[in-house]
């Protein structure tokens, strides 16, 4: 009873915490607008958009990308100090997110990438360790919905469930490294049913 008692509470840390991911990966660094005074301001001939670049202290490059007023649109690169290696990378369409954003490490490696539209959560968030799936999950305008997935470090599965408009829903498994189930519950609205 203990062991199905710390699992749950694993599980639901687990949603718990991946839920928080999702508002600060929205809050953290992927503002639309600009402060343009931190920047070295490029007009594009023809175009209503500038390129702007923010450098360290040391003079190396930090940040880049494009806006139309104060808001971010296209392609947006963070990099590495000092090799100036990409760290993230993020589209914006009308002032807002709208494509793949990733995470990489210094190594070049894919750390993280989720979809957006319209500024929410849309698609497959994906993030690895050391090249390996750790997580996946979908998403639907910002609330998780559709399978998800937890792999150990073997890259085995770990456990799988699926979400409906942000609540846990249907049939969550919980693998041991020897794939022999070791829990199993049934959600319906984000609800254990008995």
């Amino acid at each position: 009873m203990y062991r199905i008692g710390f699992i749950t509470l694993c599980a639901f840390l687990f949603v718990s915490l991946f839920s928080c991911k999702k508002e600060s990966a929205q809050d953290d660094g992927l503002s639309t607008t600009v402060n343009l005074s931190e920047y070295t301001v490029e007009d594009i001939p023809g175009s209503d958009r500038k390129m702007l670049t923010k450098m360290t202290p040391q003079g190396l490059l930090e940040e880049q990308g494009m806006v139309e007023g104060d808001k971010k649109v296209g392609t947006w690169a963070q990099f590495y100090a000092p090799n100036t290696k990409p760290k993230e990378i993020w589209t914006y369409e009308n002032g807002k997110l709208n494509g793949l954003h990733y995470l990489l490490n210094n190594s070049g490696r894919v750390d993280m990438y989720e979809s957006f539209l319209d500024g929410k959560l849309h698609g497959k968030r994906v993030t690895y360790k050391q090249g390996s799936p750790v997580e996946e999950m979908s998403y639907k305008n910002g609330q998780l919905d559709g399978i998800f997935r937890g792999f150990f470090p073997t890259g085995k599965l770990q456990r799988i469930g699926n979400f409906v408009n942000g609540k846990q829903d249907g049939k969550y498994i919980v693998y041991d490294e020897n794939k022999q189930i070791i829990l199993q519950a049934n959600y319906r609205n984000g609800e254990v049913i008995k």
